[in-house]
């Protein structure tokens, strides 16, 4: 009877874990990702290339150095970091991950996105005027694709490292940035970044 009993503590405390975990991760999303519009993300996760190279150190200072942010990882972060890299490389995300949310596969991105902007291609072809706020508007509202890691979090999920990817039709490079987010007074913000194919 006490085996059993300590067998559903067991399975409840996991439960619990799991629950706790996913609350946390969506409070992540909630802060970083768009909030209006539909986020459209890919099937493959990101970024485990680009953070197992940056990953190679213990103390981090920030890439712009406009400001004095620094992070300094212990030893057992800095493992429990690298550990999770290498568990979450081949990641893939679910089905409705997110409130209005479209997920699609890696080699879909380029049709998928003729095809969502095609629409707003023909009505900016009918624009005259190419200054007006609402035009400005209309190009805007042309569609992307997320692809993500899953965050890492560390610290009494305080702080996580994040890689994200904005991929729109092939004639734009996609833009790519891994950073440290720390949590302040409620909301993720991002803190340092290590790495950004802009600069």
């Amino acid at each position: 009877m006490i085996k059993l009993s300590s067998f559903f503590l067991f399975i409840c405390c996991i439960s619990f874990c799991s629950a706790q975990k996913n609350e946390i991760e969506t409070a992540f999303f909630n802060s970083v990702l768009p909030t209006q519009d539909t986020i459209i993300y890919t099937d493959e996760s990101f970024g485990w290339e680009i953070m197992e190279e940056k990953i190679n150190k213990k103390k981090f200072h920030d890439y712009n150095l406009n400001t004095s942010k620094t992070i300094k990882l212990t030893i057992s972060e800095y493992k429990y970091i690298k550990n999770k890299i290498s568990i979450l490389e081949n990641y893939i995300w679910n089905v409705n991950q997110f409130d209005r949310s479209e997920k699609i596969a890696l080699a879909e991105i380029e049709i998928y996105l003729q095809k969502r902007n095609e629409p707003l291609k023909l009505e900016l072809e009918n624009v005259v005027i190419n200054d007006t706020s609402a035009v400005i508007q209309m190009k805007n509202k042309e569609y992307f694709v997320y692809s993500f890691s899953k965050p890492i979090f560390f610290r009494n999920n305080k702080f996580c490292l994040f890689g994200f990817s904005i991929i729109s039709e092939k004639k734009h490079k996609p833009y790519k940035k891994i950073a440290f987010y720390r949590k302040k007074r409620g909301q993720w913000i991002e803190w340092l970044e290590l790495y950004n194919n802009l600069d």
